[in-house]
């Protein structure tokens, strides 16, 4: 399986090369900003659970490559601290010199092309999908809903579209895990039938996040948990327990 994934990633970069070959033969790369990025990562068992976005403790969906070239910048290498893909949009805006949309939540990301340090320094959420069949290394007493073929169903018969049948969207929106990454610290949120596991991890120390570190700072955890709860309590009837 690694070794079909590592050959779809080699096939991608090859194609990558092919389309900046074409920007330099047709002169287009002195005025072309190229972004290459994913939307997720994949997961292949490290915490006994596979596929994408299935689960929110291991680092391997959520973290995902971002390069940005832009030709009237200098080049500025690889920046290490954390930055959030919703802050794409508008830093192609600022790049272009367009005015972001006012009801924009985000931030450009522009400022990390002079200095490292005027990186802004942001806290960057994640949450899990829709789990198409049970997933394994899930907590026993996970929150859990319907598999898919029980979730889904076609409201419009003569177009053949699918959708999340309604009576089933707050249970998928209440059995999300959920994360929060702030520096170096990951903390995450895994919901039960009754209460839920907390787990802090340095991910710079600890990059595969296997030892829960919670108890050692237990101040961090509570000041990131604040902040997570904030970021849960804006999606509409979704209350993480006390």
């Amino acid at each position: 399986m690694i070794d079909l994934y590592d050959g779809c990633v080699a096939e991608f970069d090859d194609e990558i090369g092919k389309m900046l070959r074409h920007l330099n033969v047709s002169g287009l790369a002195g005025n072309t900003i190229v972004v290459i990025y994913s939307d997720h990562g994949m997961e292949f068992f490290e915490h006994d659970t596979w596929g994408q976005g299935n689960s929110a403790v291991g680092d391997f969906s959520s973290r995902i490559p971002l390069l940005i070239r832009d030709p009237r910048k200098h080049v500025c290498g690889i920046v290490d601290q954390v930055v959030r893909s919703i802050d794409l949009a508008p830093t192609l805006l600022k790049l272009v010199g367009a005015n972001p949309v006012t009801s924009m939540d985000e931030v450009s990301l522009a400022s990390c092309f002079e200095q490292h340090q005027h990186c802004p320094q942001l806290d960057a959420f994640n949450e899990t999908g829709i789990w198409v069949a049970n997933i394994p290394g899930l907590p026993e007493k996970h929150l859990r809903y319907p598999d898919l073929l029980e979730l889904m169903g076609v409201p419009d018969r003569a177009s053949g579209t699918m959708s999340i049948k309604p009576e089933y969207t707050m249970c998928i929106m209440d059995a999300k895990d959920r994360m929060i990454r702030r520096g170096h610290w990951k903390l995450t949120y895994q919901p039960l039938i009754n209460g839920h596991i907390l787990q802090l991890f340095d991910v710079v120390a600890d990059p595969m996040c296997k030892q829960n570190l919670i108890d050692q700072h237990a101040d961090i955890a509570a000041t990131l948990w604040q902040n997570l709860r904030l970021w849960i309590d804006r999606m509409p009837d979704t209350q993480p327990n006390p």
